[in-house]
């Protein structure tokens, strides 16, 4: 550190001297559009190397010979301008620089500590600028980064959203990109940001351009830039305003059983006497109203006529309908955003409010979000700038709807001919509930429409940030920075149920006693049930800077070198109230959570559920960091970092708390050689290595226990380990090399870039076998390695340039990863026939060195038996079998067929846009190939056992007589079910599909003007704009129809209009 700080001053101390035919060239460079100093914008001598780089005020000076006679001022994301230099040229030069298009070359390279033009750049980069960011309508962020930022994929499969930059870094630890706000880690909830007011996105990809970030780079950043005020700049207003419609999913792409074939399979089981147990089960469990009505025919309650017409008329029920009449309605989303930005002499200014309602399309679900920001620099003295800044949100989230899960049997209705709720089976079976209430128990009915009008389940967030900085200019080339972040948010989950509602009736029942004078004895008092958690997350952040900027002949260096220090505390305490008045607030103080009560419906002896819990953690970490380019001629850029980060989370021994990670790069500016003949106008190479890292904060080098207030049978507290000690633990760490070329021709109407990297992780966190005897089976630590490598292609291209302009964006990206080393041995075959990169549990991925992290794997596959059907498969002597228990015991890994990757290996978008005149439209299709995926189907043991199951489709195509193999693949029905056959049908090969697909996006139309009055405009610009999307797949390669990214419901259509103004 001490040798880099001598290296800058030394060079500062340079002295330039200018010969007397030289000819000193000095002015500023802004942007038009808000006319902000462009920092970073290139001044050229035209006809000679000569060169400088504007200053952070967009200052320059230059010194030329007396032949040159023109500059050439450029800058990523403006249009490049040619100035004369007559003799009598007005000094200082106030230059004026317009936007342009989207370009490659128009990219600025922003890591958050500092914003470079492309030129300097060395890493792997991909900007997506205020066009393209709202050229998608959303309430969210990164939705609108799918399918137009190469190099990233959004997985959608689960129940959240996965984001993956590049290819697979690490096994089991924290897989997705660290996201940074305005110069800082954002450690809240993404979706708490409003788009509105960013200004451009950044993603880094590689070594070089994230390594800066450190032990939380290493599955990439997203750098994410807000929009600021400009000093001297004109008051600008902006509005937006979008109204957004969601239709209904299509319940009738559900493979579900239909509701006869359901009712025909109670019947034989019925008749199997499959039901008999759950019958006189001392439990009281549920059985379907079907089920009911045969134990009514058979104990002569009704005859076999009445069986029959019920029957008849729940055959015509479909529970789908219900869910598209009652539960789900088109979803509904407004968004509202106005901003004002502008400065004066020394100062500037930028305040924004958005607001945005969400109906969603679950009844009873909605999302409303207020967001305010403000943010000022202020030039207190010549060479001092202060930064103040605030955002603020404030979401609230109502959570009362049911959603399918509320049953999912066929036949099942939730509301009669005239819309009155009807009771459906749930934890109890009908005569049992019936007689509890004529016993004096609360009515125990569940009636799923009318209970969502008894509770308020919602969630409150807010969220809050204050920045402030001060920037001091010092010397010739240095500042000065010194920065510091407060986030604090504060998440407040209320769930309240009414005291008529099924989950309080329910609570209440069940710990209900029936006294020998037939009154009734409560534990759980009457009244409403409250559930609160509070989680605070806060966090403070101190950063001191000093940057370094130095032009001198054909010279150019950039450094920074800083100190950073972070804390981040949360905080987790959760309550219960039971006997709430919510008019009078009060609740019941005397609850007895220690007596075990006898349950009514089976005897059995439990407590009260007391929820309440206490919980917390702290991080605290340091780091030191540096960065520096070199750039001689213009053409030639040497780059290099360094960073060292400490935490309080590893290591016990000092050199094992932190970690050190670089990275280096050099990058070659061909088109600017005298020798090139500039066929390519634009030719530039870069190459770049260094090492990222990766935190997995579920792990520390010392032994953490988690404490409980009560045992089960003991009702005293105790604890489980939930990490034993570690003290050789170490951060992950993943080395990247990246090669790429950047390139525009034909007066840049092609452009693009081509980059191959190489990833190597090392040290990654993942379970090893213990010896038993200290208590623990395996622990979670340093045990695998991993590779992976890939190429990002990106083609810009006019097609059609002119009045009428054609412009092709084609993104193409391979990734794959694979493991190298894992000491966790092959455990059981049943553990790798899942598909654990859906929802990516460290406890469901079962890693095999020389396979990917995530693979399809399935059983041999040797068709149906002709003569029973059965789902046969092969022993290891190949023999041919249908004996599914030494199937599965004598199987192994090794015979497994591995079918390919679950994850995508090549995947990208093709954006195609028009415009004319004011007017202008743009299509985007999505593509993804060569990965596989495990389709659902039958499985009937789990059917036979469900209540409410829906049971696949599958269910109609079974073999049913000899032949049928020769047009169905899926198993005979038979008696009892063999859960060992079900699952090897399930598992075998034949239900592996590709998962290749061709996707229509999102197509969007957009009319701009500026409207006058007498020939005056009124104002700068209107414009009016639509977005679809959802529009569907137009091609897959499964022959089943199925949509691998949404097996079971696809997203609805979508369709969005609004209007954005500028004054």
């Amino acid at each position: 550190m001490k040798c880099f700080l001598y290296v800058l001053i030394s060079l500062c101390c340079l002295h330039y001297k200018v010969g007397a035919q030289n000819r000193l060239i000095y002015g500023n460079v802004k942007g038009s559009d808000h006319e902000q100093p462009l920092e970073g914008a290139t001044v050229r001598g035209m006809g000679s190397n000569l060169m400088v780089y504007a200053d952070s005020n967009g200052a320059f000076k230059l010194a030329l010979p007396a032949d040159v006679d023109s500059l050439l001022i450029s800058y990523v994301g403006y249009k490049p301008i040619q100035i004369g230099l007559q003799i009598d040229l007005k000094l200082p030069l106030d230059i004026l620089l317009e936007r342009a298009g989207e370009e490659l070359d128009e990219v600025v390279v922003s890591t958050g500590y500092q914003q470079l033009p492309k030129e300097r750049a060395t890493g792997s980069f991909v900007q997506v600028d205020n066009t393209l960011l709202n050229r998608r309508v959303s309430t969210g962020v990164i939705d609108r980064l799918e399918d137009v930022t190469s190099g990233l994929q959004l997985d959608r499969r689960g129940s959240e959203v996965k984001i993956d930059i590049r290819s697979r870094g690490t096994i089991m630890a924290n897989d997705q990109p660290l996201i940074v706000l305005d110069n800082f880690p954002y450690d809240g909830n993404i979706e708490n940001i409003n788009p509105n007011d960013i200004e451009s996105i950044t993603v880094l990809k590689d070594a070089a351009a994230a390594s800066i970030w450190g032990v939380r780079a290493g599955n990439g950043v997203i750098v994410i830039n807000t929009k600021k005020g400009g000093y001297k700049q004109k008051l600008n207003m902006e509005a937006n305003a979008n109204l957004q419609v969601v239709s209904k999913p299509d319940f009738n792409r559900l493979p579900w059983m239909s509701s006869a074939d359901r009712l025909e399979l109670e019947g034989f089981l019925f008749e199997k006497g499959y039901y008999n147990a759950t019958e006189n089960s001392n439990n009281k469990l549920p059985l379907s109203p079907g089920v009911e009505l045969r134990i009514a025919e058979r104990d002569g309650l009704i005859s076999p006529q009445q069986l029959q017409a019920e029957l008849d008329r729940l055959e015509g029920y479909d529970i789908r309908k219900d869910y598209s009449k009652y539960l789900y309605q088109p979803a509904v989303n407004q968004q509202y955003a106005l901003n004002f930005r502008g400065g004066g002499t020394g100062y500037t200014y930028y305040l924004s409010s958005g607001y945005d309602k969400n109906r969603a399309a679950l009844v009873g679900n909605s999302m409303e979000r207020l967001t305010l920001r403000a943010e000022s620099n202020i030039q207190v003295a010549k060479p001092l700038e202060l930064n103040l800044g605030l955002i603020y949100t404030h979401t609230e989230r109502q959570r009362n709807g049911l959603g399918m899960s509320v049953t999912q049997l066929p036949y099942a209705r939730l509301a009669d001919n005239n819309g009155m709720p009807l009771p459906i089976v749930k934890d109890y079976r009908f005569p049992f509930v019936q007689q509890a209430t004529g016993n004096g128990l609360l009515d125990w009915t569940y009636r799923p429409l009318l209970d969502r009008d008894l509770q308020e389940l919602g969630t409150n967030t807010a969220d809050m940030r204050v920045n402030t900085g001060l920037k001091y200019t010092f010397l010739p080339g240095f500042t000065l920075e010194a920065k510091y972040q407060y986030q604090r948010a504060n998440d407040i989950d209320t769930d309240l149920r009414y005291g008529e509602s099924y989950y309080v009736r329910n609570l209440i029942n069940r710990y209900s006693s029936i006294n020998t004078d037939g009154g009734v004895t409560r534990p759980i008092p009457l009244g409403d049930l409250m559930d609160r958690a509070d989680a605070l997350l806060a966090s403070h952040t101190f950063r001191g800077q000093l940057n370094y900027q130095k032009d001198w002949d054909h010279h150019q260096l950039v450094g920074l070198a800083g100190y950073e220090y972070r804390t981040l505390k949360t905080d987790r305490n959760s309550v219960r109230w039971y006997g709430l008045d919510r008019e009078i607030l009060t609740y019941n103080q005397q609850m007895d959570f220690n007596t075990r009560f006898p349950l009514y419906h089976n005897g059995s002896l439990l407590r009260i559920p007391n929820t309440g819990s206490m919980g917390g953690t702290f991080d605290a970490a340091i780091s030191y960091f540096s960065n520096a380019a070199y750039t001689f001629q213009g053409r030639y850029t040497f780059s290099g970092s360094a960073r060292i980060d400490q935490s309080n989370l590893f290591g016990v021994s000092a050199n094992q708390k932190s970690v050190p990670l670089w990275s280096a790069g050099l990058s070659w500016l061909i088109s600017e050689e005298p020798f090139y003949k500039r066929e390519w106008p634009y030719l530039k190479a870069r190459l770049t290595y260094g090492y990222n890292g990766n935190v997995d904060k579920s792990i520390s080098a010392f032994t953490t226990a988690m404490y409980y207030n009560a045992a089960s049978i003991t009702g005293l507290r105790y604890a489980n380990i939930a990490n034993p000690g570690n003290p050789e633990l170490r951060w992950e760490k993943t080395g990247i090399l990246n090669a790429a070329i950047d390139f525009a021709a034909f007066q840049h109407r092609l452009s693009g870039s081509i980059e191959y990297y190489h990833k190597k992780g090392a040290d990654l966190i993942g379970f090893a076998p213990l010896d038993p005897t200290t208590g623990l089976k395996s622990f979670k630590g340093n045990v695998g390695n991993i590779r992976g490598q890939g190429v990002d292609i990106m083609v810009n291209a006019e097609a059609i340039r002119g009045k009428f302009n054609w412009r092709i964006n084609l993104l193409y990206n391979y990734a794959v990863d694979e493991v190298t080393r894992y000491m966790e041995p092959v455990t059981l075959v049943g553990n790798y026939l899942g598909d654990a990169s859906i929802g990516r549990a460290s406890n469901a991925i079962t890693p095999i060195e020389g396979m990917p992290v995530f693979s399809v794997y399935g059983f041999a596959w040797a068709g149906l038996d002709p003569a029973s059907g059965d789902p046969l498969g092969f022993l290891p002597s190949g023999e041919i079998s249908n004996d599914y228990n030494q199937l599965a015991r004598t199987a192994t890994f090794d015979q497994l067929i591995f079918m390919g990757r679950a994850r995508p290996p090549h995947a990208g978008s093709l954006r195609q846009t028009f415009s004319y005149a004011n007017f202008s439209a743009s299509m985007n299709l999505a593509f993804k190939f060569g990965h596989y995926f495990r389709k659902p189907t039958i499985h009937y043991n789990q059917l036979f056992a469900g209540v409410d199951a829906p049971g696949h489709s599958d269910y109609a195509l079974r073999w049913r007589q000899p032949g049928d193999e020769a047009g169905t693949s899926v198993p005979s029905l038979v008696y009892p079910a063999n859960a060992a056959r079900d699952d090897f049908y399930q598992s075998a090969v034949i239900n592996v599909l590709k998962g290749d697909l061709i996707r229509l996006q999102d197509v969007t139309l957009n009319y701009t003007c500026t409207p006058n009055f007498g020939g005056k405009p009124l104002i700068k610009q209107l414009d009016f704009y639509m977005y679809l999307s959802n529009l569907g797949l137009l091609w897959t390669a499964n022959k089943k129809g199925l949509d691998p990214d949404y097996l079971e419901l696809r997203p609805p259509f979508t369709a969005a209009f609004g209007l954005k103004l500028s004054l």
